[in-house]
């Protein structure tokens, strides 16, 4: 979820679905940018937690 917008509310905005939106932007995702969006993830105190 870039900018905290989930997938299906930007593919829609978009004018396609979810498969679309993922097969035409995530190649444009590079490495850098899943190296810095994971620690953003992890320190969300909002996600979910498996162990509870």
């Amino acid at each position: 979820m870039a900018f905290s917008l989930d997938i299906t509310l930007t593919a829609a905005q978009m004018g396609h679905s979810v498969k679309v939106h993922c097969e035409i932007y995530h190649a444009w995702i590079t490495e850098d940018v899943h190296e810095k969006a994971y620690p953003v993830w992890m320190a969300n105190p909002n996600q979910p937690n498996p162990l509870d």
